[in-house]
């Protein structure tokens, strides 16, 4: 594809994400009038355990790259592990785990992880 109408001096992010074999692509401040090729590379997880108080339900896990705005949402096991796949090698994410505890949301945000790495995320009632 091609974007149009971007001013000379402006930089962009280009991101196409995970394909049916979780290959990715990232690059940073491309900037207007540059051409991108895009070549996915084997995209990596981050995978961990996510866990909550007694009785919470709903859980979702996600990986989020805050300065970029974007967020890959991952998947999770009836025995807590979990994993979040196609991210390009070299970023660092931001995990988010959530759950409901007594039928509100609750969230936590674990520190962050580089793309192949693990974590342990425990959601406590009453987090934000």
């Amino acid at each position: 594809g091609r974007a149009r109408g971007l001013a000379s001096g402006d930089r962009f992010i280009v991101w196409v994400g995970p394909d049916a074999q979780q290959r990715s692509f990232l690059a940073r401040d491309v900037r207007a009038g540059t051409e991108v090729v895009v070549a996915r590379s084997a995209g990596l997880s981050i995978r961990g355990r996510l866990t909550g108080p007694p009785g919470a339900t709903n859980f979702t896990v996600s990986a989020e790259l805050g300065d970029l705005g974007l967020s890959v949402g991952g998947t999770r096991a009836a025995d807590g592990s979990f994993e979040i796949l196609g991210l390009p090698e070299g970023t660092t994410w931001r995990v988010v785990g959530a759950c409901q505890v007594d039928g509100r949301w609750t969230t936590t945000r674990g520190p962050d992880v580089a793309a192949g790495g693990t974590t342990t995320l425990d959601v406590k009632e009453g987090a934000r």
